[in-house]
This record gives C-alpha cells, structure tokens and sequence, in this order.
C-alpha cells in the first residue's frame, strides 16, 4: 500500500510515500520518440511498435513496479497526438508514473496531456528512506541540456530539506562525458553547479538520464551514474560519428533498499522484426 501526503512546493508537489515493502521497486522508459502518425519511423523503424513491445517486456518481467520514470524525447513530433497515444498505451500500468521533458518535448500542453492517466508533474518523491528528485534539463530549440537557474535554485532547496536520506535524480541529458565524440556536445551543457550540489549531499546514490540511447554505467565512490537504452533506435557507443547500434531496445530497472543498497539492470528485447537502416547517419 502507497499513501500519499501532498506537500506544496513551488509549482510542484511532494508525495511522502510509506512502502510496506522493500526494496521499492522502479523502471526507467525513455526516448520513445512516439509521432502523430502511429506509422512514423526513425532509420525505419517503427517507434510505436518498439515502445509497445518495451512496454510488454516490461509487464512480463517486471509487472507490478512501484513507479516508472519517463526520462523524456517521449515525442518525435512535438505533437498532442504523440503524447495522447503514449498516456492511452501507458493505461497497461497501475503504479505512478513521473516523467521529465527531453529536447523533443516543447508543448506547453505536455502536463495536461500526460495527466490523462496517472502520468504525474511532481517533481520530487520521498520514501521513508529514499529521496527522488526529477529535474528540467530541456532547452526550447536547442537538442543540448541546459539547468535555468531557477531549476537549480530548486534543486539545492529540495535537497537541503532531506540530508538523511538517500539521493536519486533523473534528468534527460547526459551531466557527465560518456567517451562518444558527437554526443558530447549535445549533452548537458552546463553541469558544474549541479554536479556540485549533488556531488556534496552525504547520501547521492543514483544519477540517472536518458537522450543517448544506449546503455552507460560509471561508478564514483557510492554513485552510481547510468543511462538507459531508448524504446526505438539504438545509438552506438563506438562511434565518433552518427551510427545505429544493432542492440535491440530495452529499459532499466531499480531496486532500491532501506540501507542505501541499489540494484539496477538493462533489460532488453530479445528479438524484433522490423525494417530499420543501419546505415543511417542521422534522425
């Protein structure tokens, strides 16, 4: 059972969520790049069809989550349409669902949009040990991250509030260099007053994004930083330039324990079928 105290907090609430059981159990699903069109593709590949088939992965092996993260790009398009047909497909869960916009999701309507389901705005969640803070890191018209300063005025003031409990933020760009040269200059721009911030709380276990569509894990100490595969087309990690990776689309899950402890995976499709070019250079 999940109750729930709403708090005020800027624009934003805070849900203090009391789990009966642990570990809290939490899937990360990102870059979907859905369109209007329920035929539009990247480099050939159907977004829907992959996101639909992430999406039953997830329900076969991981079916009662506590929540899901959204980790953003979940529109190709910018369009209503896009978002409508991600709520209606995420229908198929009963847990909250939080999310963040990427550098493909500009619509002022995107809250309103998502709150058709239990798709959630809240920013921050607290758990009687965990502290989960999501974070803006879009820039309208821009495909690199960037933190306005109001956000990261908000992120220091959340996270003073909770120093004894443990630390996970997501955000969409990628705050640290992931050794992939065309990447680089479109992740998070100005990262040095948030990785200072997070860096110095006594409890940060999790950064987690999205936006590079493919699997990277670094250890620091006690942080783990990680990103998680996109739901359609897979970019390579051994790449300089622009290249379609021939691993399959997945997502990440987490386990996150009273005392601090963090287990997490990439789960990826085994198979699937579709016309994709590998030999793209660009979406």
């Amino acid at each position: 059972m999940v109750v729930f105290l709403v708090l005020p907090f800027f624009l934003t609430t805070a849900y203090t969520v009391s789990m009966n059981t642990i570990p809290l159990k939490i899937v990360q699903i990102s870059d979907t790049h859905l369109f209007a069109d329920e035929n539009g593709e990247i480099a050939g590949r159907n977004t829907l069809n992959s996101f639909l088939a992430v999406r039953d992965l997830v329900l076969a092996e991981h079916p009662n989550p506590d929540m899901i993260f959204l980790t953003g790009d979940l529109s190709q398009d910018f369009s209503e349409a896009a978002y409508e047909r991600l709520t209606t497909e995420l229908r198929s869960f009963t847990c909250p669902i939080y999310w963040i916009p990427g550098n493909h999701d500009h619509s002022s309507d995107l809250p309103r949009i998502l709150s058709t389901t239990q798709c959630l705005d809240d920013k921050e969640i607290v758990t009687d040990d965990w502290q989960i803070v999501l974070l803006d890191s879009s820039l309208d018209g821009k495909v690199y991250g960037e933190f306005s300063d109001d956000e990261l005025v908000r992120f220091k003031e959340v996270v003073d509030r909770y120093p004894e409990k443990y630390l996970f933020v997501f955000l969409h760009h990628h705050p640290v260099p992931i050794n992939v040269a065309w990447l680089e200059h479109i992740g998070l721009h100005n990262p040095e007053k948030f990785l200072e911030t997070v860096r110095s709380h006594p409890k940060l276990r999790v950064i987690a994004w999205g936006h590079i569509h493919q699997q990277f894990e670094m250890q620091e100490g006690d942080v783990q930083y990680l990103s998680v595969p996109s739901t359609c087309v897979q970019f390579s990690p051994d790449s300089n330039t622009f290249a379609l990776d021939t691993r399959l689309p997945g997502y990440r899950w987490f386990e996150l324990n009273s005392n601090g402890e963090v287990k997490t995976g990439v789960n990826r499709l085994k198979e699937f079928d579709d016309g994709i070019d590998y030999t793209s250079t660009g979406y």
